[in-house]
């Protein structure tokens, strides 16, 4: 369900449209228009993208969306990461096809378990936070872009992550921003300690900075804005 919110609070701006998938006793959880999980805000703080109040008491389509357990899974389906930080080589958006399942504790209604990607030889817990399902427009999508388009892959590509980025320096300028507010950067510079905080997920490097160090602040904001 498409909502707008009705002010600034946390993470959600006045105005701008999120996405539901769960409403239940005046609480609802609350999506960015990628799928990444915002948290569960009060339905008075958001109406329809018409302005209308939200009437509706009770709505559940998490299924669809993320809250999928591990047993509902199969080899074959492609699924997409949720999260830019918790994997190397995994990225934010990228979709992976499942090759192997395993399910620890099958008949539980959150059943656990642990997937491995096609072209990864390591096993991952699975996570309805970390990874979703396509939903049915993006398979709808996909399904006809692999025939009319180039095959798209679905394998994990063991490339650095900051590679893979689409938008390298606004990920640069974020690691610069955080080091310099960083109060336990002890003796090392900013850009030292933008790489050493960075070297679980994005892997930075001193000399991918050497670029926009001679750049004007204007110009880095354009880039990124």
């Amino acid at each position: 369900m498409i909502i707008k919110a009705k002010q600034d609070k946390n993470k959600v701006l006045k105005g701008v449209q999120y996405e539901t998938d769960y409403i239940s006793y005046g609480s609802m959880r609350v999506m960015s228009s990628d799928g990444t999980y915002l948290g569960y805000y009060k339905k008075e703080d958001f109406t329809l993208p018409s302005g209308a109040e939200i009437k509706t008491d009770r709505y559940d389509n998490r299924q669809s969306i993320s809250s999928i357990t591990a047993d509902q899974l199969k080899v074959g389906d492609i699924v997409v990461c949720n999260t830019n930080r918790n994997y190397k080589y995994l990225v934010k958006g990228g979709k992976y096809r499942i090759s192997e399942v395993e399910v620890t504790n099958k008949g539980n209604r959150w059943s656990s378990g642990f997937v491995r990607f096609e072209g990864y030889k390591r096993k991952l817990k699975w996570s309805p936070w970390n990874f979703r399902k396509l939903t049915t427009q993006e398979s709808r999508d996909l399904a006809i872009n692999q025939i009319f388009d180039k095959e798209e892959n679905f394998s994990v590509e063991f490339i650095r992550k900051f590679e893979q980025a689409h938008n390298k320096e606004k990920e640069l300028f974020e690691a610069i921003s955080k080091s310099a507010m960083d109060k336990n950067r002890h003796q090392l510079s900013i850009i030292e300690w933008a790489v050493r905080k960075t070297s679980k997920h994005m892997d930075l490097k001193l000399d991918d900075f050497d670029d926009i160090l001679d750049m004007k602040l204007s110009e880095i904001i354009k880039m990124i804005d």
